[in-house]
């Protein structure tokens, strides 16, 4: 996943594994102690599934932030650049920013990964199709790596009878694009989140 890893500068590495404990006890405020189905999956423990959700982020936030970005861009402009192109429908806006490799993880692109331009391309337009609205709530930028805890409103949230979810992306950049993606990680301690959750898993598959 993140393919160019560096040690850090001297003194920094007591500094980055302090952040990514807190970044993991923060992910795992929102997300442990809810007693509820996975998105996609049925069957099986929800607290064991959530669990394992916060041992992967703790592991590829620890990876990430030993990543030194070499002529490095913003990465939250960056992001955020993306996210205003799904907000206006931009979708040959948002593609543009993406490395011709990239990778999404979620999202309808969870059960296989998009893997390339086309595949990430009718990803966004998926995503553009039901009108949505990404709110960024907060974010933690380590190296070339953004985590974003975000409110995410559309068509489809509004499907479930709620007004809006709240969740957890991780984007890794390299220079000017986005090498990879993974959303669609909800915080189902959040009751209208926890809602929309169980109303998808009781859908067909979109594919």
């Amino acid at each position: 996943m993140f393919a160019h890893i560096a040690t850090l500068h001297d003194g920094k590495v007591q500094d980055t594994c302090a952040w990514t404990v807190n970044v993991a006890n923060d992910i795992h405020e929102h997300l442990s102690g809810v007693n509820a189905q996975g998105v996609r999956h049925t069957g099986g423990n929800a607290m064991s599934r959530s669990f394992c959700v916060v041992t992967l982020f703790a592991a590829t936030l620890t990876l990430a932030a030993v990543t030194v970005a070499l002529a490095q861009s913003d990465p939250a402009a960056l992001l955020e650049k993306h996210d205003e192109a799904i907000n206006r429908g931009d979708v040959a806006g948002a593609l543009a920013l993406y490395a011709d490799d990239a990778v999404i993880d979620g999202g309808e692109c969870e059960v296989a990964p998009c893997v390339d331009k086309a595949a990430i391309q009718k990803e966004l337009e998926c995503r553009v199709a039901n009108k949505p609205h990404v709110t960024i709530l907060k974010q933690y930028v380590p190296g070339n790596v953004v985590t974003s805890r975000g409110e995410f409103r559309s068509d489809r949230v509004k499907q479930a009878g709620v007004e809006r979810v709240i969740g957890w992306v991780i984007t890794e950049m390299q220079g000017e694009k986005i090498v990879y993606m993974r959303g669609g990680i909800g915080d189902r301690s959040e009751p209208q989140t926890a809602r929309f959750a169980e109303w998808v898993r009781t859908q067909p598959p979109a594919r």
